[in-house]
């Protein structure tokens, strides 16, 4: 086994790396789901989209298919009753706080997924990588910085 850290990078370029990390997965999710996949506005070269699908699998856990369903139910039913994610239902710091908890109840909705989630990737990576191996994503990208950065530095960035 190898020396940890492979990286010795001190705890101001642990912040840089982190603040890295968090553009690299809002620009992701705003682009590609958002922008990209829930509306329609921008298609992505597949050298573009398959690495920040990957960002969002291995940095969020999240599925394509389940975000881009929850988030044009809640453009179909925006702030009322069928909202998935409505501050002015549920109270705005549910939302902030638990926003997760509601993303996970509505895609267990699975005729939500299918009424919403069409047009979404459905290819060999989606099947076998990111929805067959799930919140694993998560946990070979914790392995990753815990290797790159050691165990503590590596557990802050992830």
């Amino acid at each position: 086994m190898p020396d940890l850290p492979l990286l010795a990078i001190s705890w101001p370029g642990i912040a840089f790396c982190m603040i890295v990390a968090g553009l690299l997965i809002n620009l992701s999710v705003t682009l590609f789901l958002h922008r990209g996949m829930t509306h329609g506005g921008v298609t992505f070269h597949p050298l573009v989209a398959v690495p920040m699908r990957t960002i969002i699998w291995a940095c969020t856990g999240m599925k394509t298919k389940e975000w881009v369903a929850t988030h044009r139910k809640h453009h179909a039913f925006s702030d009322r009753e069928g909202d998935p994610h409505s501050p002015l239902q549920e109270g705005l710091a549910a939302i902030l706080l638990g926003n997760v908890f509601y993303y996970r109840k509505a895609t267990r909705d699975t005729a939500m997924l299918e009424k919403y989630g069409k047009g979404t990737p459905n290819d060999w990576l989606e099947r076998n990588v990111y929805t067959r191996l799930g919140g694993f994503g998560l946990l070979i990208t914790l392995a990753l910085f815990v290797l790159l950065f050691g165990p503590a530095k590596g557990t802050v960035v992830w």
